[in-house]
């Protein structure tokens, strides 16, 4: 899987139980900030969202 469709997942997962997300801007800069991570910090960012544990693979 490419780093932007992580980007787009974890962005979903972070804002999944967020019920004051009213627009779009705020996903996109989420997303974008994702994609500014050198790689490993968005490895770090994955690993905290449980991409690497055995029971997600």
């Amino acid at each position: 899987m490419n780093k932007e469709n992580l980007a787009s997942i974890i962005t979903r997962l972070y804002f999944c139980n967020d019920t004051k997300l009213e627009n779009k801007d705020e996903y996109m800069r989420m997303k974008n900030d994702l994609l500014a991570l050198n790689e490993n910090e968005f490895c770090q960012k994955l690993w905290e969202f449980g991409f690497y544990d055995k029971e997600a693979s």
